[in-house]
């Protein structure tokens, strides 16, 4: 069943002023032109109450339109899981200005926040997102790996000032790390977070103009791209402690048809670019800088996973890429680590020293390990001068890889293709 609908804009003070994708789609939807001299942020797709969307014709709410027959519009399997409301809420974000540094609970601490602050928090539900770029696309997503914010706690004298204490203790954790495990790096994490999020303001602000003084006069061709992020921050948001997150958080630049999971309690901040955005219905966000809103620091800061990742955008398979390369993540079309905070075993030990490798190969569940094993039943490895080779192990059998019969040429061609992809992909 399709409904039209005329959907809800959000007028954020950090949307685009002027001809924008939010503003164009609004004008389409409603049929009225917009307000040039406002800022047009969101369109919203759904049912939550901060801007439903309404059914043409009938005037009446999409959240009532589903109720009055749920079976019909929703499935069976749906109503049974999620009841008789959209489980989903979509969103066209057009992205000026910075959004705040932020986080969405889960759903405990999301009926918790609601129960207690109603305000704030509207609705008792978790917000799980995934965004998709349409335009090139900035966001800090996550907390950079152990190293790189040893890194920047020694290049960056503002951040490590404000850190204090934490800092140093994070510091002196790295050397002899042998025995590391990701439990004390999480700690060591927080501890760094909580203390610049916690510090008092004129230490905030005297960290945050120091650093642009000194960032402001050095040469901008040895500036770091997080460096120049944190310039513009300043120019946005003056003396914010969002500044200094820059240097905490994965930054992230997407292409058009990337797209970033973001899980409960992991901190985030949409940069610039424009989106859509596909959600849980809710509308509870939890912030703590980089926004003239309500800031509530020591939730945000006792919420986070703390998990660290050096982040890899998902992309959709390319024209000419087989479904049957996903089993070389080599070459994977989906990429080695996306923004989840599931773990995975590496082939690669880390250690605190190296960040999560992006160009390693990460093992996938059990149905890609058993797909593995199965190919090297099928075929055996010979290292050669000057490159690989793969050799057939049995000429008679007559079963492949893949998983369906073919014979012995089909098998080595398949796997020579494999093997050929992967060189290209600088394995």
């Amino acid at each position: 069943m399709v409904l039209a609908l005329t959907c809800a804009v959000q007028n954020y003070d950090w949307g685009v002023v002027g001809d924008s994708e939010v503003s164009s789609l609004g004008e389409a939807n409603a049929g009225v032109a917009s307000d040039a001299t406002k800022p047009h942020a969101e369109l919203w797709m759904g049912t939550h109450p901060s801007g439903p969307s309404v059914v043409v014709g009938t005037g009446a709410g999409l959240k009532e339109t589903i109720a009055s027959d749920a079976r019909a519009h929703l499935g069976e399997r749906v109503l049974e899981r999620f009841g008789p409301d959209l489980p989903f809420l979509t969103k066209v974000l057009s992205v000026a200005k910075a959004l705040s540094i932020q986080a969405h609970p889960d759903k405990k601490l999301a009926a918790k926040l609601h129960a207690s602050n109603p305000a704030a928090y509207k609705d008792d539900n978790h917000k799980p997102e995934m965004t998709l770029a349409v335009t090139p696309f900035e966001a800090l997503c996550g907390f950079v790996c152990h190293n790189d914010m040893a890194k920047n706690l020694t290049e960056v004298p503002e951040l490590a000032a404000v850190a204090g204490e934490a800092a140093e203790d994070f510091l002196g954790y790295m050397p002899n790390s042998v025995g590391w495990v990701p439990a004390a790096s999480r700690r060591r994490i927080k501890g760094v977070f909580a203390a610049v999020m916690r510090a008092e303001k004129p230490e905030i602000e005297h960290a945050v103009e120091t650093l642009q003084k000194r960032l402001s006069a050095a040469d901008p061709a040895t500036l770091r791209d997080v460096d120049a992020l944190a310039l513009r921050l300043c120019e946005q948001y003056p003396k914010d402690v969002g500044v200094l997150c820059a240097y905490l958080l994965n930054y992230v630049k997407l292409e058009p048809d990337e797209c970033i999971y973001l899980a409960a309690n992991e901190p985030h901040a949409y940069l610039a670019g424009t989106c859509i955005e596909c959600m849980a219905t809710s509308d509870n966000v939890v912030r703590a800088g980089l926004t003239p809103k309500l800031r509530d620091v020591d939730v945000l800061v006792e919420m986070l996973t703390y998990a660290s990742f050096t982040l890899v955008p998902i992309r959709p398979r390319r024209r000419g890429e087989r479904r049957s390369l996903r089993t070389f993540s080599s070459v994977s079309l989906r990429p080695p680590l996306a923004f989840n905070p599931r773990h995975r075993r590496l082939q690669l030990q880390l250690t605190p020293l190296n960040s999560t490798p992006t160009s390693r190969c990460m093992e996938r569940p059990s149905g890609t390990r058993a797909a593995r094993r199965r190919f090297c039943a099928a075929t055996s490895w010979t290292r050669r001068r000057g490159g690989t080779s793969l050799r057939s192990t049995s000429s008679s059998s007559r079963r492949s890889i893949w998983g369906r019969t073919t014979s012995t040429t089909s098998r080595y061609r398949r796997a020579r293709a494999c093997i050929s992809s992967a060189r290209a992909a600088g394995r």
